[in-house]
């Protein structure tokens, strides 16, 4: 439970850095975020990111887990650069918890 766990901040994370960036948001389906908005986006992302390495580093342990921890990163990228390639769409619904974030208008 606890590998899903980092694999969902993973992926939560790396979808915010991709939403932060104008052009993939507009491939998504989302209005860009305005540029005061976008380091608070990245920031959050990246926050996101580190907090799945002290769960892989729970559940394997001090020296497999940032191993694991890079293995969970590199799984949710190319999930993403899946997901951007072939149905943005999908990306739109997971990036909902992100969608607060999003310029109004």
């Amino acid at each position: 439970m606890t590998t899903l766990l980092a694999f969902a901040l993973c992926l939560l994370g790396f979808n915010l850095l991709c939403i932060s960036m104008s052009r993939n948001a507009r491939l998504i389906g989302l209005t860009p975020l305005q540029p005061r908005q976008q380091p608070l986006n990245r920031w959050l992302g990246a926050l996101l990111i580190a907090a799945s390495l002290p769960v892989c580093c729970l559940h394997y342990g001090n020296v497999i887990g940032p191993v694991a921890w890079c293995g969970w990163m590199s799984l949710a990228v190319f999930c993403i650069g899946l997901l951007l390639s072939y149905r943005p769409a999908l990306l739109k619904t997971l990036a909902g918890g992100s969608l607060w974030l999003k310029s109004p208008g």
